[in-house]
């Protein structure tokens, strides 16, 4: 194996490394506005008002 192939197998393997963290750094910024989402919602039903939901045809509006 030459210096060459080392140098890019060791850059791949970093390059592999480095997205999967970004992936991470993604998937717990989404799970965090996923939450932040659901208490707000929570908070709503709790303080008495209607929450519709708009998704189209049949929705259901909660009442509290």
């Amino acid at each position: 194996m030459n210096e060459t192939t080392m140098i890019t197998a060791a850059l791949n393997t970093q390059q592999s490394l480095l997205q999967g963290q970004i992936g991470m750094a993604v998937l717990k910024g989404a799970q965090k506005a996923d939450q932040a989402f659901a208490e707000m919602l929570m908070e709503s039903v709790r303080a008495g008002q209607t929450i519709v939901n708009q998704a189209g045809p049949g929705s259901i509006d909660l009442y509290v």
